[in-house]
């Protein structure tokens, strides 16, 4: 998977100071450019839900996009969709 959306934290764990640590790179990192970062090497995108950080994309910048993509385009990336293709959605209650 290429992009993580993501919240800042839940409870004592701060989601963005583990970002931060792991990807240093995020500090010079470009908003709006795909990402390559040494330890994530498939990682491009990070939207992030709750805050602005730099190379990543808000929550509604990333939305914000949707009025500048032709649908063309969207009829051409959906056609190269899968029903098998992975997917992850992650939630946790913390038990």
């Amino acid at each position: 998977t290429h992009t993580l959306i993501m919240i800042d934290g839940y409870k004592d764990s701060d989601y963005v100071s583990i970002l931060h640590a792991l990807c240093p790179e995020l500090k010079t990192a470009e908003k709006g450019k795909p990402l390559y970062l040494r330890k994530l090497p498939f990682l491009r995108n990070i939207i992030t839900i709750e805050s602005s950080q730099n190379g990543c994309l808000s929550w509604q910048e990333a939305l914000d996009y949707a009025e500048n993509t032709p649908v063309d385009a969207v009829y051409r990336r959906s056609a190269m969709l899968n029903k098998h293709d992975v997917c992850n959605m992650q939630y946790t209650s913390g038990t």
